[in-house]
């Protein structure tokens, strides 16, 4: 049985948010553009009394930036479920993962 062909091939970015441990995708969508996939690393520096040749460098906090997916698309309603549940109780949390698509590497089908 051949699988059906991957619906949203013009988006470059498929999103799957989990919530739980069972490993199932909450929600699946497909988006054309993401902004903000950055993380920034401040650097501390030490210098040691005595030791005027030479500075310590320690990592500090780290940043991340505010993540826009923009034009989205999905097959259900699933998106906009989580939105309002997530307006509803914001103490609910979930595990989100974006991911690069390559245009030769569209996935066909979800294997469980």
């Amino acid at each position: 049985m051949a699988a059906d062909p991957y619906p949203f091939v013009a988006f470059n970015f498929a999103v799957e948010i989990n919530r739980g441990t069972d490993g199932h995708a909450l929600v699946n969508a497909a988006f054309a553009e993401c902004d903000g996939l950055e993380m920034s690393i401040e650097v501390k520096t030490i210098r040691e009394g005595g030791s005027n040749d030479r500075q310590i460098r320690l990592n500090g906090m780290a940043a991340f930036g505010q993540l826009t997916l923009k034009r989205g698309m999905t097959d259900s309603f699933d998106l906009w479920t989580w939105f309002q549940d997530s307006v509803a109780d914001p103490a609910l949390r979930a595990d989100a993962e974006v991911v690069l698509l390559a245009p030769m590497a569209r996935p066909s089908a979800r294997v469980s």
